[in-house]
């Protein structure tokens, strides 16, 4: 199967009969998944992935902020930020340091300069992906996001209260 083409129901849903809902969900995830590797490859020149990009805006963004906050505010677990920040400190990207029983974490100069560096890049690739839509639709777009995601975080609360 071709993955650039177009989904079409029969290639999104086979034989089955799904809701409007799953099929958007189907054709979202092929279009972040095609996005990505674009993204990927584009990184992949800078040698880092996603995962440590979206750290390294994070801590450009809160310089000086604990590793559990920069976890917290990601989303991830404190040992997966950990680890994410031994690769990025072995590069020059990151240093940390010690306060008390924490790390406060910041950008070296070489991290600052690829952010920098990189930033502009995929922004360039975003806007071209979604050119298609005008700044209204992409307001709408984002607007829709945003309560997907507020969605699916109260309904993940819901499942880890007792």
């Amino acid at each position: 199967m071709n993955t650039t083409e177009p989904c079409t129901p029969t290639l999104c849903t086979g034989e089955y009969a799904v809701t409007p809902a799953v099929k958007a969900w189907l054709e979202f995830s092929r279009l972040v998944d095609m996005g990505q590797r674009e993204l990927s490859s584009a990184l992949r020149s800078h040698n880092i992935n996603a995962g440590q990009l979206h750290l390294l805006m994070a801590v450009r963004g809160n310089e000086g902020k604990t590793q559990q906050e920069i976890a917290g505010q990601l989303c991830h677990t404190k040992a997966n930020v950990s680890q994410l920040l031994d690769k990025l400190e072995r590069a020059g990207l990151v240093r940390r340091t010690p306060d008390g029983r924490s790390y406060r974490v910041a950008l070296t100069e070489q991290g600052v300069h690829l952010v920098d560096q990189v930033i502009p890049e995929l922004e360039s690739i975003m806007v071209r992906q979604f050119s298609p839509l005008n700044a209204i639709d992409q307001s709408e777009f984002f607007r829709m996001l945003g309560t997907l995601f507020a969605s699916t975080q109260s309904g993940a609360e819901l499942l880890v209260t007792p």
